[in-house]
């Protein structure tokens, strides 16, 4: 079930380090902390 989740933001974080130009690991790292944060507060909020 995990990997319905994981692939998609996989390919989303990974189109953006390709198409951007100014796209680096820093911020591929910051989308994927907020990313976690947000599914933490959903998680929090709904179970």
């Amino acid at each position: 079930m995990q990997v319905l989740f994981t692939f998609p933001i996989g390919l989303v974080f990974g189109f953006a380090k390709y198409k951007i130009k100014n796209c680096g690991y820093i911020g591929v790292a910051f989308g994927h902390g907020l990313y976690d944060f947000l599914i933490t507060l959903v998680r929090m909020f709904i179970a």
